[in-house]
This record gives structure tokens, C-alpha cells and sequence, in this order.
């Protein structure tokens, strides 16, 4: 409900997401994801990979890189204000507006709602096969995660942040063209399997 209050419509280039877009902050972060504006996509991209690098490879801490990055900023503003290259510069007095924010905070608040009640129903067995799928899920998770690196899975997270949903929105009739009959043979399967109701003596009480 809070979403349909604030939801406006859809860009044409985003029908296929299911995304709400509500301010130009919104519309500026879809744009970087579906490289609508290519050479920051690419600088976004490059500098998650760079970093990501810097850190695996060469053994770079987070802590002290940023620490000496903000020294280096503060060194060169003192560089800047004695050359009398900042006088004509203005702090910036607002980088998030205040708008933007508790649409922010509605969403979060709506994200965190929404997951606690799924977790809620499905450690209570509220849906069965909801709970069954995240046991199996769970299972194969613990297994994996003894031979996948959390790095690797960071890593590919991020870079799938920016290519999913542009291939997504791209080629979104050729997946759904393709992804239909699996689902459709998917649910015939499901239909097929026996469920507790289909005993007459549950059925009678």
C-alpha cells in the first residue's frame, strides 16, 4: 500500500522492471544501471572492479586507503585555497534532498516489513512449499559456501547489478519467450505431485 501511494509511472526505457520510480535521484540511479549514460555506467563499473582488485590482489585495507585518500583531498584544498582556486567554489549545502531521503526510508521500512513477514510465515510453515524451498535453498548454501569465496560472491553481485537489468529490459521478449514453456512444464510437475488434501479422511474433517 505505502508503495501504490508514492509510485508514479513507469519510464518507457524500465517497463519491463518492476521498479518504482518517484524522483530524478531514482531515474539518475535506473539510467547508470541500463548505461543510459554509458561513460558513467563505465566509470561506476570500472571503479567497483578496480577496487575490488586493489583489495583481492593487492592486499589493500579499505581503512587506511580511505583515511589517506581523505588526507589527500584535505591537502589539496589547503594546495587550492592557498592559490586562491576555492574562493569562487560553495560547499555544496544539500548532495541528497530531504524528499528523497523518506521516499529512501518508506522503501527500506516497506523492504524490511515485507522480508519479516516472509520469514515469519516461513519458519512458521505457514506455506509449505515456501518453507521446503528455503530448506533446500538453505541445504545447498551451507554446502557451496565451503567452496565459494564471499569475495568472488560480492564481486559478482555488484557486476550483476549492471548487467541484469539491462539484459533484462534489452531482451525481455526473447527470455519470457523462453522462460514460459519451462514454467509452464515447471507447474505441470507441481500439479502432478500429491498433496496432504487429497487424503479423503483429511478431507472429511
Amino acid at each position: 500500500i505505502l508503495a501504490q501511494d508514492h509510485a508514479t509511472e513507469f519510464p518507457t526505457s524500465g517497463k519491463h522492471l518492476p521498479f518504482p520510480f518517484h524522483d530524478r535521484t531514482m531515474m539518475d540511479i535506473f539510467d547508470i544501471l541500463m548505461w543510459e549514460n554509458k561513460p558513467l555506467t563505465g566509470a561506476a563499473l570500472g571503479g567497483a572492479n578496480a577496487l575490488f582488485l586493489a583489495v583481492v590482489f593487492l592486499d589493500l585495507s579499505l581503512t587506511p586507503f580511505l583515511c589517506k585518500v581523505g588526507v589527500l583531498a584535505i591537502f589539496l584544498g589547503l594546495v587550492g585555497k592557498f592559490a586562491h582556486l576555492t574562493e569562487s567554489v560553495e560547499a555544496p549545502t544539500e548532495i541528497v534532498p530531504k524528499e528523497s531521503m523518506e521516499k529512501l526510508a518508506d522503501h527500506l521500512a516497506l523492504a524490511v516489513n515485507t522480508a519479516a513477514e516472509k520469514m515469519a510465515s516461513t519458519v512458521m510453515w505457514k506455506s509449505n512449499g515456501r518453507t521446503l524451498k528455503a530448506l533446500v535453498a538453505l541445504e545447498v548454501l551451507r554446502r557451496v559456501s565451503a567452496f565459494v569465496s564471499l569475495t568472488f560472491m560480492a564481486w559478482l553481485v555488484v557486476n550483476s547489478i549492471f548487467v541484469v537489468p539491462f539484459i533484462m529490459e534489452k531482451k525481455w521478449d526473447l527470455i519470457a519467450e523462453k522462460i514460459q514453456p519451462l514454467q509452464t512444464k515447471a507447474q505441470a510437475m507441481f500439479d502432478k505431485i500429491p498433496k496432504y488434501t487429497d487424503i479423503k479422511d483429511l478431507k472429511a474433517e
